[in-house]
């Protein structure tokens, strides 16, 4: 069986990577209905890439 072990500090930095990351694609979102055109498009591909990044 193998044994595994966790860094504390990289767990608590990728855990606020991961809000951060949700609340800015969560405020991009909101964002997307008061835009229209190129400026909803943008900000819709960019609330995607903040979370897939979050995720990831």
């Amino acid at each position: 069986m193998l044994i595994s072990s966790y860094n504390q500090v990289l767990v608590a930095f990728s855990l606020i990577v991961a809000i951060l990351a949700s609340y800015t694609a969560l405020d991009m979102a909101g964002r997307v209905t008061l835009a229209k055109g190129r400026e909803a498009l943008s900000r819709l591909i960019g609330g995607a890439f903040a979370m897939g990044f979050g995720i990831w």
